[in-house]
C-alpha cells in the first residue's frame, strides 16, 4: 500500500510540474499556452474618454488653390 501511495505522489508531483510550465519558463511554444486572464492596467485612469477632447482646437492641411501648380517642383 505505501508502495501505491509513493507511485501516486510521484505522479502527482510529475503531473503539477507539467501543467506549470508555460512558453515563459519552458521551451514550448506560444501557442501551446492555455489561455488565461490578463492582469489589468497598472496605468490610472483619468477619467476622460477617448479620442479628442471638447474643446481642443485641432490641426488641419490648408487647401491649395491649384494643387497641379505645385508639382512642377519636383
Amino acid at each position: 500500500m505505501q508502495k501505491t501511495i509513493d507511485e501516486i505522489t510521484k505522479t502527482i508531483a510529475r503531473l503539477e510540474e507539467k501543467l506549470n510550465k508555460n512558453s515563459k519558463n519552458s521551451s514550448k511554444p506560444p501557442s501551446s499556452d492555455e489561455f488565461k486572464k490578463q492582469g489589468r492596467s497598472l496605468l490610472e485612469k483619468s477619467g476622460r474618454k477617448q479620442g479628442g477632447q471638447t474643446g481642443h482646437k485641432g490641426t488641419t492641411l490648408s487647401v491649395m488653390k491649384d494643387p497641379d501648380s505645385s508639382l512642377n517642383d519636383y
